[in-house]
């Protein structure tokens, strides 16, 4: 049977689904022996503040994650900037 020259030999591949429009990931707790991130979430987690912890997962309860929250709450959020740009950024909107 010949081959038609209109069709095409391949298959075309399906339409995959979009990837749902979620927030970044501000804080990520990691437990201590897994101190990477091996591509998960490689390009979500940029600007990411990674939190380690010697509390293992199951008994990661809500003192632990208070005390991730109060360690996030110290952290100065840069977003690839120095610190110095950070003030200034911040003067410039109080002018």
């Amino acid at each position: 049977m010949p081959l038609d020259p209109e069709e095409p030999l391949v298959p075309e591949e399906p339409e995959l689904p979009e990837e749902p429009e979620l927030p970044d990931e501000p804080l990520v707790p990691l437990e201590p022996e897994e101190q990477r991130i091996s591509n998960f979430l490689l390009w979500q987690l940029a600007y990411t503040e990674l939190y380690f912890t010697d509390v293992l997962w199951p008994d990661f309860d809500p003192v632990a994650l208070r005390q991730s929250f109060a360690w996030y709450q110290d952290r100065e959020r840069r977003f690839g900037r120095t610190s110095a740009q950070v003030v200034s950024a911040a003067k410039d909107k109080v002018e």
